[in-house]
């Protein structure tokens, strides 16, 4: 276990060098400030699944993405399925697993494009 932890140290250290340009920002999404013509991706939580502390509006978010769009961003969205507008433009089968108690879950992956 130490050798895998030396060598996951040592590839973040090589790494970070590779992102003193990044800006980390701590933000909703609609809130945020996105440069134009930016390449945005999101991963939001997942429709019909577990749901998480805060609650989450998707009709909200596919409205957002839509807008980003229209504002001449590219926006790509990771998630089961979206609305008939959004086009899959990859997909892969998954197996998960959170607890032992759920057991494990088949589904596809899509990356979806407006």
């Amino acid at each position: 276990m130490m050798l895998q932890t030396q060598r996951s140290k040592k590839s973040a250290i090589i790494q970070s060098k590779k992102l003193k340009t990044v800006e980390l920002i701590h933000s909703t999404y609609y809130e945020l400030t996105i440069p134009k013509d930016s390449i945005i991706y999101c991963d939001p939580p997942y429709a019909n699944t577990t749901k998480y502390k805060d609650k989450f509006d998707h009709d909200k978010f596919w409205d957002w993405c839509r807008q980003k769009a229209q504002e001449g961003h590219i926006v790509f969205v990771s998630e089961y399925n979206a609305p008939n507008d959004f086009e899959c433009v990859w997909e892969k089968e998954i197996t998960s697993s959170l607890t032992k108690d759920t057991g494990s879950k088949v589904a596809i992956e899509r990356l979806f494009v407006i």
